[in-house]
């Protein structure tokens, strides 16, 4: 069974060191990610991400894992927060090179954990001023 693992392992790594683009996660991807980034929350951040998931009628993170793919055709400005743009030959992420004035992920990562973290917003303030009003997180 081990040796059949790293068979198969090789032969996608094989077929994917091959390939120039990187192909998108898409939602299965990007829920297993949010499934194992809810996993390592502190107790206290897991009552506070329910209480906001609540409010969109949610229940976990992999609900709105790919809320920025399903509002992309709405919410044109919402399509750079979810990926960075790295040239192929780069050898590491450089934010003045890769983060396009700000309006990529990791620039938006640090936008909307200033806005979560504002305790003295209500809470459907900080899910407004995150994902913008009146687009659904679903």
């Amino acid at each position: 069974m081990k040796k059949q693992f790293f068979v198969v392992a090789g032969v996608a790594i094989g077929i994917l060191g091959g390939v120039p683009k990187a192909f998108a996660w898409g939602p299965e991807g990007h829920a297993i990610i949010a499934d194992i980034a809810e996993a390592h929350l502190t107790t206290a951040a897991q009552l506070q991400v329910t209480q906001l998931l609540a409010l969109e009628k949610h229940n976990h993170l992999d609900q709105v894992s790919s809320w920025p793919d399903e509002v992309r055709a709405q919410r044109r400005e919402a399509a750079p927060w979810h990926f960075v743009d790295i040239p192929l030959d780069a050898t590491s992420y450089d934010a003045a090179r890769d983060c396009g004035g700000g309006n990529y992920v990791v620039a938006k990562i640090v936008d909307f954990e200033k806005i979560l973290a504002n305790k003295s917003a209500s809470p459907q303030e900080r899910i407004s001023d995150t994902f913008g009003a009146p687009a659904p997180l679903a």
